[in-house]
């Protein structure tokens, strides 16, 4: 369905081209793409070798959801570049919501209407389009390549050549 060459526009695309079929499906989708891209994000933004982060943060204990990945992204990006994911998503209890309602969906533990559905998977896309954005300004995008630290960083790049210029 997706590949990793594919753009955000390319993957949300389809996303709405799903859902305009079934709003579950686009859901789901929109879902497993914005944790693909709070992983990416993680991986690009943090703190410690990519190796590290993938071994001993985002796997630790083969978790997810929205609360692994906030408490990932506290220890390795929150450092680097002072903001956290509650603090950076626009509405993070609108984005949980999206979260339990693709879970009930998933599960088979509900039904919902195709405008609240369909307003849910948008709150994931602006999310995911808004981590991407995030990332490619701090020098980090997220689409087109590997993600690959080798060596622990002190500090964003980006924010630090700012700092210099703005001197």
């Amino acid at each position: 369905m997706f590949i990793v060459n594919d753009s955000l526009e390319i993957r949300h695309g389809k996303i709405r081209r799903y859902a305009e079929e079934e709003a579950t499906v686009g859901l789901i989708l929109a879902a497993v793409d914005l944790e693909w891209t709070i992983r990416r994000a993680i991986l690009a933004l943090g703190k410690n070798s990519t190796k590290y982060i993938k071994v001993q943060v985002l796997s630790n204990g083969k978790k997810s959801g929205l609360k692994h990945y906030n408490n990932c992204w506290r220890d390795e990006v929150k450092p680097i570049h002072s903001i956290g994911l509650p603090d950076f998503i626009d509405d993070w209890q609108l984005l949980i919501n999206a979260f339990e309602l693709r879970n009930r969906l998933v599960h088979g533990r509900g039904v919902s209407g195709e405008a609240f559905t369909r307003a849910r998977m948008e709150t994931c896309l602006n999310a995911s389009e808004k981590l991407a954005k995030f990332a490619a300004e701090h020098c980090s995008p997220l689409y087109g390549h590997r993600i690959v630290r080798i060596k622990p960083r002190e500090n964003c790049s980006h924010c630090a050549n700012l700092v210099r210029s703005s001197k």
